[in-house]
């Protein structure tokens, strides 16, 4: 069996070095099953840790330097943190688990909730061939999720359609990823697969869903012709919006037609969609008139060279508040209009307000991102209360914002201006979770237990400021010794 056609696994530096060689060693003999899965073993390490920059790497010959992600310094040490952070409360969230409530198992669901955020955390950090790592980490742990949550509730195998879809997504990331396929050729295949997975919902369910799904892959194949016009025949991307929003909206009324329901949702997605179209088309005026699309959606009309970095943060702040106030309007007119009877809108501006206040936090304290953190656990905190009065059923809010606030403080240590960081975590940190274990105990009811862990939060807290004073008396008397 002839393997040469498993050397396109390989990447393209490798095979303008390797490849006429490799080629004709493969050419001279068969190849058994073992030796192609050892080739293909060794285009996956030719991935994962390349040693060829270019197609020459001859002696003398200097190779182009890599664009290799620049990570500030502190980001690693800031993903072991999160790391270390998840693992100690999930342990605390088990104990709890089994001590409140050992028939009902909670804690899963946290695990496989903050989890995610911890493998793109993970994947930002440590970033693989345009954060395609992120994405597989995150395509894993959320598809095992909702697959064990399946097999635990039983009934149908409905996890089947998220694994599916987002695997189209994945496939044709990876592929653009590994430069297989150009961004457009990307969509395209990725519109082909989700039209195959279209007429397998048809097969399953049955064609009382035919017209549905045939209107769906129209939609996609709306985004598709947009793209085209965009990259190929020079449209302005304006223009690809506006046939966009033409084609789908025209394709959403069909819809809203033919399910005959009496009452017309289209004008929903209508509204909004009309006026965020409107924007972008006076945006795309003031850049023909002269400005950037940098200058209109980075710096904003108006904007100045002269101006200061906080000036200017606090004008996209006043911005921000502007689109706020009008979005909030807009979805407190299209609640009125529903006649529903329920005022859902506060949901959505309620989110909006938590982001508003970490956006004003960000821009008024000194310590930006630690500013944002602590509006947005205020704003975030409030919020709980207010939905927890709403809704009644007790009391449940110091559960977020008890164990947010642990974070919270956790964040405040790395803030601070200490000669020791690593010290004012710990001390912040072990008065927060103190306090969030004495609080949970007596939520909890009998029996007290906190004082077990409050007990090894405080041993290590002094053995950590022991720890300090030695490395410092150290430090002083090497400095002393230095000086004599």
């Amino acid at each position: 069996m002839n393997a040469s056609w498993m050397l396109r696994f390989y990447p393209q530096a490798w095979r303008d070095r390797y490849e006429d060689e490799f080629r004709a060693m493969l050419d001279d003999q068969p190849t058994a099953p073992s030796d192609m899965f050892d080739i293909f073993l060794g285009a996956v390490d030719a991935h994962l840790r390349p040693q060829l920059h270019g197609p020459d790497t001859s002696p003398g010959v200097a190779a182009p330097a890599r664009h290799e992600p620049v990570r500030p310094p502190g980001v690693q040490a800031f993903f072991l943190a999160h790391v270390t952070l998840y693992i100690i409360v999930n342990i605390v969230l088990v104990i709890l688990n089994l001590l409140t409530t050992p028939d009902t198992w909670w804690f899963p669901y946290v695990l496989w909730g903050w989890g995610m955020a911890l493998v793109v955390h993970g994947g930002f950090t440590y970033p693989w061939k345009s954060y395609f790592g992120a994405h597989l980490a995150l395509y894993t742990v959320l598809n095992a999720g909702l697959i064990g949550i399946n097999l635990h509730l039983g009934g149908s195998a409905w996890s089947i359609w998220p694994l599916v879809s987002l695997g189209v997504l994945l496939v044709t990331h990876g592929l653009v990823a590994f430069r297989r396929l150009s961004i457009f050729q990307a969509f395209k295949l990725a519109t082909i697969l989700a039209c195959l997975e279209l007429v397998f919902v048809v097969i399953v369910v049955g064609r009382d869903v035919l017209w549905q799904m045939v209107l769906v892959g129209a939609e996609l194949w709306v985004i598709v012709l947009a793209l085209w016009l965009l990259r190929y025949r020079g449209w302005s991307l304006f223009r690809a919006h506006a046939l966009v929003f033409a084609g789908i909206m025209s394709l959403l009324a069909i819809s809203n037609a033919i399910d005959d329901s009496g009452e017309w949702w289209v004008r929903y997605p209508l509204l909004i969609w009309g006026i965020l179209l409107v924007l972008h088309g006076l945006a795309y005026r003031r850049s023909l008139a002269g400005n950037s699309w940098e200058t209109v959606l980075i710096k904003g009309p108006g904007s100045r060279e002269d101006e200061s970095p906080r000036q200017r943060r606090l004008r996209m702040l006043t911005s921000h508040a502007v689109v706020f106030a009008v979005g909030a309007g807009l979805l407190l007119l299209l609640d009125a209009i529903d006649d529903t009877g329920t005022w859902w809108a506060f949901w959505p501006i309620g989110a909006w307000v938590v982001l508003l206040s970490a956006h004003a936090g960000g821009v008024l304290f000194p310590r930006r991102f630690f500013g944002a953190h602590l509006v947005a656990w205020i704003a975030g905190s409030l919020g709980l209360l207010a939905i927890d009065a709403v809704s009644g059923g007790g009391p449940w809010w110091y559960w977020p914002v008890t164990w947010w606030g642990v974070i919270v403080a956790l964040h405040a240590g790395l803030a601070l201006p200490t000669r020791s960081p690593a010290m004012s975590v710990h001390v912040l940190g072990a008065l927060a979770l103190s306090f969030a274990l004495i609080v949970t105990d007596k939520v909890t009811g009998e029996p007290d237990w906190w004082w077990y862990p409050v007990g090894v939060i405080v041993f290590t807290l002094v053995m950590h400021f022991g720890w300090n004073i030695e490395r410092s008396m150290a430090m002083r008397q090497g400095m002393s010794r230095d000086q004599g």
